[in-house]
Parts: C-alpha cells; sequence; structure tokens
C-alpha cells in the first residue's frame, strides 16, 4: 500500500524523529507523564494552611496512638515543599512519619495522614539526591508498606515510586559525586528487586514494572544486564499493561545504544509480534523506531507500517457503525 504523502510530516512524528536516539529525558517516544497534583484544596486555600492542619491531624493522631506511654505530645514537623521552608530535614521527618504510620495502621484517619504524607514526599524527593542513608530508608518503607495492611497502599506505594522516578534524574545530574553515585546504587538495586516482587493479587505490578525499566534506563548499565534485558522482552511479549511495554521498550532501546550491543534475532522477532499484534498506536511507534534504531527496517518502511495500521483501524470502526 502506498504512503500517504502527509505521512512523514504527521504530528505524530514531530520532536520524536524515527531513527534518531538520545537520552530518555531529550528524545523519548513515551508520552510525558504528569506530575502529582497537589490538589484543588492548595489552589484554594494555599499551602501554608493546609500544612498547618496536616500539623494538628498528625499531632492528635500520634496522641492518640502513644499519649499515654508519653507525659507530653510528639511534635510533627511535616513540610510540602522544600522551597517553602528551607533546611536539611524535612524529608527524614516526612519518612519517619510514614513509617509509624504504616507500621501502626489502627484508622482511616491514619490512612489518610499517609497518603497526605506520600504526597508531600513527591515535592521533597529532590532532597534525596545526595542523601544515600535516606533513600535506604525509603526503600525499606516501601518493603514494609507492601507486608502491611493499609488501606491506601496501592496509591501510597505509586506516589512512592513516582517520587523515585523524579530522584534518579535529580541523581543522574549530579552522579559524579559520591554520595549520588550510592544513590543511584541504592535505586539501581531497588528497580532490580521490583522485578522478584510477585504477589498473587497486584494492582500496582505493571506501574512497578514500568518504573523499574525507567530507571535502569536512566542509570545506564552498572554490571551484567542480560537478566534485565530478558525480562525486558518478556514483559514486551507479555506484559498486558502498554505502559511497561513501552518502558520495557525504552529499555531496550537505551542499553542497545550504550552498550552498543547486536539484538540478536529473537529479541527482533519478539518486536515483530508486538508490532502485529499492536492495539495502540503509541505501542506501535515504539516497537517501529526500536527497529528504526537497529537498523532492523528503514524509516520508510515504519512510515508505510504505520501508515497501514492506521488505516486498518479505520477499517475496523467503520465495519462496527
Amino acid at each position: 500500500m502506498a504512503v500517504r504523502a502527509s505521512g512523514v510530516n504527521h504530528p505524530f512524528f514531530q520532536g520524536t524523529p524515527l531513527g534518531i536516539s538520545g537520552s530518555r529525558r531529550e528524545n523519548t517516544v513515551l508520552p510525558q507523564r504528569h506530575p502529582l497534583e497537589i490538589g484543588s484544596r492548595l489552589r484554594r486555600t494555599g499551602p501554608r494552611e493546609i500544612l498547618s492542619e496536616n500539623h494538628e491531624a498528625l499531632n492528635d493522631l500520634f496522641r492518640k496512638s502513644d499519649g499515654k506511654q508519653r507525659t507530653t505530645p510528639r511534635t510533627v514537623d511535616i513540610k510540602l515543599h522544600p522551597s517553602m521552608n528551607p533546611g536539611r530535614h524535612e524529608v527524614e521527618h516526612v519518612l519517619k512519619d510514614m513509617r509509624r504510620l504504616i507500621e501502626n495502621p489502627k484508622s482511616a484517619e491514619e490512612a489518610r495522614a499517609l497518603l497526605a504524607c506520600s504526597q508531600q514526599l513527591s515535592g521533597l524527593a529532590d532532597q534525596l539526591a545526595d542523601k544515600p542513608d535516606k533513600v535506604r530508608m525509603l526503600v525499606e518503607m516501601v518493603t514494609q508498606l507492601r507486608a502491611s495492611k493499609v488501606r491506601s497502599r496501592r496509591v501510597v506505594e505509586e506516589r512512592i515510586l513516582d517520587a523515585m522516578n523524579r530522584l534518579v534524574d535529580r541523581a543522574c545530574a549530579n552522579h559524579d559525586d559520591a554520595a549520588s553515585a550510592e544513590v543511584l546504587r541504592e535505586l539501581y538495586d531497588f528497580a532490580k528487586g521490583c522485578f522478584s516482587f510477585k504477589p498473587a493479587r497486584d494492582a500496582v505490578s505493571g506501574r512497578r514494572r514500568a518504573v523499574a525499566f525507567e530507571i535502569l534506563s536512566a542509570i545506564g548499565p552498572m554490571e551484567n544486564s542480560s537478566e534485565i534485558v530478558e525480562l525486558a522482552a518478556q514483559s514486551i511479549n507479555e506484559a498486558p499493561a502498554a505502559e511497561e511495554v513501552r518502558a520495557a521498550l525504552e529499555f531496550l532501546k537505551s542499553h542497545i545504544a550504550e552498550t552498543k550491543a547486536k539484538p540478536d534475532d529473537g529479541l527482533i522477532d519478539t518486536v515483530w509480534g508486538l508490532i502485529e499484534r499492536a492495539d495502540s498506536e503509541s505501542v506501535l511507534f515504539g516497537g517501529l523506531d526500536a527497529l528504526v534504531e537497529w537498523g532492523v527496517i528503514s524509516e520508510f518502511t515504519a512510515l508505510t507500517c504505520l501508515d497501514d495500521w492506521r488505516d486498518s483501524q479505520d477499517l475496523e470502526c467503520e465495519s462496527n457503525e
């Protein structure tokens, strides 16, 4: 089938040319994720009013939970963003309070307080870029969260994963610093560990594995990554979530570009299989882009495949009307 003349000028290709590799943050085919929003209440009432409410709510919870053992109530120092109250220990306070709330999930109020803390952590993630001990604390807290019975653990883990994904960018920018390099090592080990966590019922699995691939792509190979390459190929072949498939493709492209390895025939066949059964344009484009970068097909062939897929989707829509 002939390629439409307008195919190469389609806005889908603007800014992400086929066959041009680059860092994950510059020339990526993955859709940009939207950062977590503080919420409409923040826009209506302002951060300091919410901060004051969080102080009161958390202090009240801690007085209820251990008031009998303390002569004075525990003071909680929670910050919404480092720019509001500059200092060195804001993120440490948030981590300690989150760990306390995970260890003793006694009420719905505490579950809500944990959600508030996890949202605040997202704004404080940059402070962890040169604090490997705090990153280890965060990783241990994720392990506690997965084993806990906290009602909101799915949302909390997703927010922590987002915070880690932001943190890796900041740490990569300072990778020559010894502390930041240690942080990257901790994040690398955490990402690898995400693939071995396989509970029976897990609503966060696709998101967790996608973030793990993204972290590994950003850091680059630290050791023999053949096992992770196999996991990425498996995700392309089996993962039901498009987000995980796109992240796995991006990892493979980044890994092969940095190691200058040649993709084997089995991996190429796996990507072709993904292209043949793709049910979304973003997944199809990711597969085609990988084959172009690896020199398997030309840009013209990729555009032809993409155009044929769009035509088939149009025919399917017409037949269903």
